[in-house]
């Protein structure tokens, strides 16, 4: 789904693991007007049951969010996923996917405002 992306994974063995989390930057249409030019993709594979999410990484002020794009089950996805679900198969076995992994973000304002009130 996202073969033009370079995937990276923690150092180590994995294979025992409940789920792994891998990350990629996917390029965006070349506008002159936008600075950035790649979105941050963040992957976690679950390994039982198999399924995988897919999520665009957000800077909202200082702090980086994480937004559901895809999923490959809904059943146990704990989200809901934009877009129209369609029929799919993992580790063959019938799910329900849903999304576009392949979409980008483009740079917005972010503006954090907070008040701290004490007596001191």
């Amino acid at each position: 789904m996202l073969s033009e992306v370079t995937l990276y994974m923690p150092a180590g063995d994995q294979s025992n693991a409940p789920h792994v989390q891998l990350a990629g930057w996917i390029e965006m249409p070349r506008n002159a007007e936008i600075l950035n030019t790649h979105t941050l993709k963040e992957i976690v594979v679950f390994q039982n049951p198999s399924a995988v999410n897919m999520f665009n990484v957000i800077k909202y002020g200082r702090c980086f969010l994480k937004v559901l794009e895809y999923t490959s089950n809904m059943s146990i996805c704990r989200h809901e996923v934009e877009g129209e679900p369609c029929p799919d198969h993992i580790a063959g076995i019938m799910s329900i996917s849903a999304g576009i992994p392949m979409t980008t973000l483009s740079p917005s304002d972010s503006f954090i405002v907070s008040r701290r009130l004490s007596m001191n």
